[in-house]
């Protein structure tokens, strides 16, 4: 219990000390590409560090979820860069996606790409893969 406090306190302390958090939350494309790309980057993985912080109790759905996202940042080695271009690209590819926070351009692209490593868990969990 006493390194998820940590971590999640460590968390906390890392977007407070970045460019990112002048602008607080970053709700839309518009608020989005007025961030640097080093910023772009650092919110990027702050999010994606936000969605497997695991403080609750958690499903095994989610569990599932988060051990995925995990295995699937190390098997296809993706960084920070990599996060912000995933929100780029999805910005760029679909004008509907301006009005949607980041973390739903996150989301929805890491379930696509990381389709195998979640279904992979859920399965060990007892649950039916991903369709």
């Amino acid at each position: 219990m006493r390194i998820r406090v940590f971590s999640a306190i460590l968390a906390t302390l890392i977007v407070w000390t970045t460019g990112a958090n002048a602008q607080s939350y970053i709700g839309t494309r518009t608020e989005w590409e007025k961030l640097s790309s080093d910023d772009k980057a650092t919110y990027a993985m702050g999010l994606f560090d936000g969605l497997n912080i695991n403080l609750l109790p958690a499903s095994n759905d989610q569990i599932a979820l988060r051990l995925g996202r995990h295995k699937c940042l190390k098997d296809l080695s993706l960084d920070s860069g990599n996060l912000a271009q995933i929100v780029n690209e999805g910005y760029a590819a679909d004008a509907a996606t301006w009005g949607n926070p980041p973390i739903i351009l996150i989301l929805n692209q890491l379930r696509k790409v990381c389709k195998r490593q979640i279904s992979a868990e859920r399965v060990k969990l007892g649950l039916k893969p991903l369709t």
